[in-house]
């Protein structure tokens, strides 16, 4: 019964600190995708995703990941009441493997296109193969109250330019917090090159809410459309896109660095039943 004791109380110690990184980042998710049964299941039980084209499964950033291969896979998370949330704030995040970039080629997408005037709530992706887009927009089209300038539709996007490598795992990340919109890439707050309203540096930038989400329109992973303006135009992205995760809350530089360090099925399953399964496993086998 002693060994059974001093086991209980070391299962205690380590799910208390494996679920202190994953128990608060719970707060404000809409869906989480890890792709780790080979389907694109939410984890949450919230919003399931649909493989389309050719997408398939392959070794990910923690398990299996989502395999797009740059000329029809992608995800579709179709729209759902719950995405709403991203109208005040939001925090959109994926880890990446690029084999082959596309222009305007999205990890993760929403909205009517990708650019071309304040068309989008989710942008981010690639550019070329060094270079990665970012970008969200408010329901008016503007920056900070006030229309872009020198732009005849604004925006909100931003570049980060030579950033990446191919063939090298990246953490994207974007946060609106209600009154700026962020960037970061592998943890840390991404260098932004240029953008919006004379974007340059590591600095939020001034995006107001409440934000445009799109209702109707899904989430695509591994792909988008519009480019150039035309809703018929679809980018594809080839590589392995993993650990896809949405919220409808800012998270903090803080939490954003645990999160490009977490493996996401830390948040389908509550501590509580962590340690219920864990010491019966210790009692019983």
């Amino acid at each position: 019964m002693l060994r059974y004791c001093r086991y209980f109380f070391v299962v205690v110690a380590l799910c208390t600190i494996a679920s202190a990184a994953s128990g608060a980042l719970r707060d404000g998710v809409i869906t989480v995708l890890t792709f780790n049964d080979e389907t694109a299941d939410d984890i949450t039980g919230r919003n399931d995703g649909i493989l389309r084209g050719g997408a398939g499964f392959a070794l990910g950033k923690h398990g299996l990941g989502l395999d797009v291969n740059g000329v029809d896979a992608y995800v579709e998370i179709p729209d759902d009441k719950s995405m709403d949330a991203m109208a005040d704030e939001f925090t959109h995040a994926a880890w990446a493997f690029i084999r082959k970039s596309s222009d305007h080629g999205a990890v993760i997408f929403k909205g009517e296109k990708i650019g071309w005037g304040p068309n989008f709530h989710i942008r981010m992706g690639t550019l070329n193969d060094t270079d990665l887009t970012y970008g969200s927009n408010n329901v008016k089209g503007a920056v900070d109250k006030k229309p872009e300038r020198g732009a005849a539709n604004p925006e909100g996007w931003f570049n980060v330019r030579g950033s990446y490598k191919l063939d090298t795992w990246i953490h994207m990340a974007q946060v609106g917090n209600g009154e700026t919109i962020q960037g970061f890439l592998n943890g840390k707050p991404a260098h932004v090159t240029d953008g919006f309203h004379g974007a340059a540096g590591r600095d939020p930038m001034a995006l107001t809410a409440p934000y445009a989400t799109f209702p109707g329109f899904p989430i695509l992973v591994g792909a988008s459309r519009g480019r150039g303006d035309n809703v018929n135009n679809w980018e594809y992205i080839d590589g392995i896109i993993d650990d896809v995760v949405v919220f409808g809350r800012a998270l903090s530089a803080v939490e954003i660095e645990k999160l490009s360090k977490l493996d996401l099925e830390a948040l389908a399953v509550e501590p509580k039943e962590k340690l219920a399964t864990t010491w019966a496993a210790i009692k019983y086998n």
